[in-house]
């Protein structure tokens, strides 16, 4: 290798470096305290500096000292950095519950992202820095593909910050600033392995109140959904080509994770039921004799005109929103009535 393509190597690999992603945890999460064009690009800078003041130290005992470091450094350093960007986390979870902002000294706002350069710089810096000393013959050019790796870290790590300072400040001053337009009743679940995680009970409801809500007595949500149980009472996880063609259907039937639920409602109260089918493959027909659904909404939201209904049937992954008008009494039962 030339003179030159050292050089070279030295400043695309220190550019290469700023964008790794513990690099950019640190910094973003350190940039969120004050976000900001010119607060971005200090803490870019005070980072590399305590990056480039680690980097070049062990750098230059490598290469001039002729220093080997045990293998065993470098698994300490890398845990230490880990626990750094744990605690940073926690840290920043921690500050994200409170509403107030607590005022900082400058010396401390500038010694943490300091801290956090001198500490990954110990992660990594051994194995640059005897990839310089084996095949670069000069002392001197080694210690200058050092010092451009660690000026091209600097440089890209501010270039990144400033970039991402932006991004970042927009977000915090939205953060809790979600305007919802339309009342309605969603359900949210992961795309991966779906069956298997809805079955689980991963998923999710969001309900969004609208400013002239229908009046009623009372409110439930309603989540019907089917589980395929072993005869242990296990998941059964594996699926057949009927199952994979045409969706699962369980062998146990719930309402709100039970089994033969019970809804107490009084005769002529109006009950609000927020009803979602998140079953695969099952298809509901809900029905209640003697009594009337009166469907308010649907998949879209609430609905223009309303209109009753004996029966209501359900399609995976359907919504409805209804009122249950209570009418008259159950069989052997008294007031309350218990629809089951």
């Amino acid at each position: 290798m030339t003179g030159w393509s050292v050089l070279l190597l030295g400043l695309g690999l220190g550019l290469r470096h700023a964008t790794d992603a513990d690099h950019l945890v640190v910094v973003s999460t350190l940039v969120q305290r004050e976000p900001g064009i010119a607060r971005a690009a200090r803490i870019a800078a005070l980072w590399g500096a305590g990056h480039t003041a680690t980097f070049l130290g062990l750098g230059l005992l490598v290469v001039l000292a002729e220093l080997r470091l045990p293998p065993v450094f470098e698994r300490i350093t890398e845990v230490i950095v880990g626990a750094m960007l744990l605690g940073l986390g926690l840290w920043h979870l921690a500050r994200s519950r409170t509403s107030t902002r607590v005022s900082r000294a400058p010396a401390t706002t500038h010694a943490r992202p300091v801290v956090a350069g001198l500490v990954h710089g110990l992660a990594g810096s051994a194995g640059i820095a005897l990839l310089a000393a084996t095949p670069i013959p000069s002392r001197a050019l080694a210690v200058a593909y050092l010092g451009l790796i660690a000026l091209g870290t600097v440089v890209g790590m501010v270039a990144l910050t400033v970039a991402m300072a932006r991004p970042i400040g927009w977000t915090m001053q939205r953060e809790g600033a979600l305007t919802l337009r339309d009342a309605g009743f969603c359900w949210f679940h992961p795309l991966v392995m779906e069956p298997e995680q809805i079955q689980k009970g991963l998923f999710g409801l969001i309900r969004v109140r609208g400013p002239n809500e229908p009046e009623d007595d009372n409110k439930r949500i309603v989540v019907l959904g089917d589980v395929l149980l072993n005869e242990d009472g296990g998941f059964y996880e594996e699926l057949d080509d009927d199952m994979i063609m045409m969706d699962r259907e369980g062998n146990v039937v719930l309402v709100n994770g039970k089994t033969l639920p019970v809804l107490d409602v009084h005769p002529g109260a109006l009950t609000r039921l927020r009803i979602v089918n998140v079953a695969n493959g099952r298809f509901f027909n809900l029905a209640l004799p003697g009594h009337t659904f009166r469907v308010i909404g649907t998949d879209g939201g609430l609905i223009p005109k309303p209109y009753d209904a004996e029966k209501l049937l359900l399609s995976p992954g359907e919504r409805h929103d209804v009122v249950l008008i209570a009418q008259g009494r159950c069989p052997r039962m008294s007031s309350p009535t218990r629809t089951r």
